[in-house]
């Protein structure tokens, strides 16, 4: 029987986005081609994203799976008309079945494309030798590639999970030197460690280059302000990405043509610190003066004893800002 995904309102916003025909053919671009532009949004054409797998344990009762892939498009080569199956499957956790899961989706659709070929034959009635009746298909039929991405946009962007089949099978110590004859399964991981920032033209480059320090708010904060400019006047589409996949509420909806996004993460950022723990704070300001001269005793010792948490808020935009210690001491003497 069909399985009813429950989806939530934050993974309908992840699928519409992956949905639109410019993001989907961006990551594709620069996860798998290099920043070339092979899949073009206008050649996509949506599919259906219900896969149906047939195991016949019985030809008298066969099972059929049913499984949801999160996006599924059909590209159309220009001008040879061959078809290409591209799929994304969004990951914010880590999946620890995820190369069978994958499998599984694509071995569904390359039966599912099989089985269109078979048709097209018995309709026609153009089956001639022993071999053709047997396949339902002639010799020089091909089907569509089907490739899939595993889109991984968790704040700890190490996926820890397996990347193959192989990885997920236990072999008897006698067959370790033969798993070459099992088959294995390779899975297409691409989080921000796989890929290059650079390649992507949309929201992707900044949704990349902000995963890259996801887990580390210190190092995503000094990103801040190494690039504020850049993050201050964003497009409400590559904002809208960055909302999207990072989870950060924009700070406008009132459709106004730039966002500032770099509020944004630095409030979103100091509202965790300050969840009843001024030290986060206190230990991020003197993170950020690090390394910007060198901090009298007496000025540490008054970073550390304020406790007011928007004093100290005002202070960590200060030190990202300020281009050395003595500039931050000044604008706090103020």
């Amino acid at each position: 029987m069909g399985k009813k995904r429950n989806v939530s309102a934050y993974d309908a916003e992840v699928y519409e986005a992956l949905s639109d025909p410019e993001v989907f053919s961006d990551l594709f671009n620069g996860a798998v081609f290099s920043g070339r532009l092979v899949v073009r949004p206008e050649d996509l054409k949506p599919l259906e994203e219900k896969e149906v797998l047939h195991s016949r344990v019985d030809s008298r009762y066969p099972e059929i799976l049913y499984m949801i892939r999160d996006v599924s498009k059909e590209n159309i080569s220009v001008p040879t008309l061959l078809r290409v199956i591209l799929n994304v499957e969004g990951q914010r956790e880590v999946h620890y079945g995820m190369p069978l899961r994958v499998m599984q989706y694509d071995a569904a659709r390359y039966g599912k494309e099989y089985r269109r070929l078979q048709q097209i034959h018995k309709k026609a009635g153009d089956l001639k030798r022993p071999a053709e009746f047997l396949s339902g298909i002639r010799k020089e039929d091909r089907l569509p590639p089907v490739l899939t991405l595993v889109f991984y946009y968790g704040e700890e962007q190490d996926w820890e999970g397996p990347l193959s089949l192989h990885e997920m099978l236990a072999f008897p110590e006698e067959f370790q030197r033969q798993r070459r004859w099992f088959p294995d399964y390779r899975m297409n991981l691409v989080s921000s460690r796989t890929v290059n920032k650079n390649d992507f033209r949309t929201g992707l480059r900044e949704v990349f280059e902000l995963l890259a320090v996801m887990g580390d708010k210190t190092a995503m904060l000094a990103l801040l302000g190494r690039e504020e400019e850049r993050y201050r006047k964003l497009d409400r589409e590559r904002a809208g990405l960055i909302g999207t996949f990072l989870n950060i509420p924009l700070l406008s909806e009132r459709g106004e043509e730039e966002i500032d996004m770099c509020t944004a993460i630095q409030e979103m950022i100091l509202e965790g610190k300050a969840e009843g723990r001024a030290e986060g704070m206190t230990e991020l300001v003197l993170d950020f003066l690090s390394g910007k001269g060198e901090l009298q005793e007496s000025l540490r010792e008054q970073i550390c004893r304020e406790r007011d948490p928007e004093v100290l808020r005002e202070w960590v935009h200060l030190a990202v800002q300020a281009g050395s210690v003595q500039e931050f001491e000044q604008k706090i003497q103020k």
